[in-house]
């Protein structure tokens, strides 16, 4: 029994073993099906994201000044508060598309590289390029939770500073209204 069960082991460690690509085999019709199939992934979420941008950029709006100044923010704290307000909204907005886009991209990369291919437009995702901006957020987003918490929790409160909008037009609205 115990000699049979070897045997049917030794059978099956050779059958996977045969099957078995250890990598590196170069255009071979696995390694095209295997980068195809990255790259159509790599694709999807690209188109993903663009979509979730494009649906976040449709419905952007000024958010009336009457709703933030009787607040009396110093307009350094207005600024701040509007730009760390807008990017929670987008990042609301997009959801996880982002997220999905960074890691698909950054995965598509190492496939290609692996199999000596071109990783296309992906090259230009880098994680340099898709965080370079992060510790600013960060920056901002620590001053903002240096405004007193209750003129925060009313920002919080306002439903047109809960989805994306126009960042900039809002601020010289805001500007011109004092």
């Amino acid at each position: 029994m115990a000699v049979t069960l070897n045997k049917i082991i030794l059978l099956m460690f050779f059958f996977l073993l045969s099957n078995i690509s250890f990598g590196g085999e170069k255009n071979t019709e696995l390694s095209n099906m295997a980068f195809n199939l990255s790259k159509k992934k790599y694709e999807s979420a690209r188109l993903n994201l663009e979509n979730a941008i494009r649906n976040c950029e449709k419905n952007r709006s000024i958010v009336p000044s009457k709703l933030i100044l009787p607040l009396k923010l110093k307009y350094d704290e207005l600024k701040i508060a509007l730009f760390v307000l807008n990017n929670r909204a987008e990042e609301m907005c997009e959801g996880d598309a982002r997220n999905i886009f960074h890691y698909i991209s950054a995965k598509h990369r190492q496939v290609s590289k692996y199999y000596d291919f071109s990783s296309g437009d992906a090259k230009d995702y880098t994680e340099e390029l898709m965080f370079s901006s992060e510790w600013k957020k960060l920056e901002f987003e620590a001053k903002y939770y240096s405004i007193d918490r209750s003129i925060r929790a009313k920002l919080e409160s306002i439903e047109e500073l809960k989805v994306p909008f126009q960042l900039f037009k809002t601020l010289d609205e805001l500007s011109s209204a004092k």
